[in-house]
């Protein structure tokens, strides 16, 4: 019986609304865009973007844009320490239906001015389009913890 509870207890608590999630599987709606595959940081296609490399502190960078997208995704994670979630990083090739951002990232403080008005398929061009490098890398994959 204790063995039967125990299973039934992990089944629970791995089903609940807080286990880990994959953002990028399009079940999230996040600022309305729910046709998303990938997710990047400052779209430097833009010419009003200021976009600063991610290169020299990647990680870091990485870990701000993905917590980002989890918060207005929706999901309850801190906005500081260190990123509770997964991702895989892509740096190369061209990708559609990629969400990115028009500002800058400002470090810690991007909840600050990270909003719905600055997020979409923002290329010029070909909205949507964007062209991993390892300068300007691409999310995909990613789970909220």
């Amino acid at each position: 019986m204790k063995y039967l509870l125990s299973i039934l207890c992990l089944f629970v608590l791995s089903c609940d609304s807080s286990s880990p999630t994959e953002v990028t599987t399009q079940e999230d709606v996040i600022c309305g865009y729910d046709d998303y595959e990938y997710l990047a940081g400052c779209d430097y296609s833009l010419s009003t973007a200021g976009c600063p490399d991610v290169y020299e502190n990647q990680q870091f960078m990485l870990d701000i844009i993905g917590r980002q997208y989890c918060i207005e995704a929706g999901y309850n994670i801190s906005q500081f320490g260190s990123f509770p979630g997964t991702y895989d990083v892509i740096t190369s090739g061209t990708y559609q239906n990629v969400l990115s951002f028009n500002v800058m990232i400002p470090g810690q403080s991007a909840f600050n001015t990270w909003n719905c008005d600055n997020i979409g398929y923002l290329n010029e061009i070909n909205p949507g389009e964007y062209t991993a490098t390892e300068n300007y890398p691409i999310i995909h994959n990613l789970v909220c913890e």
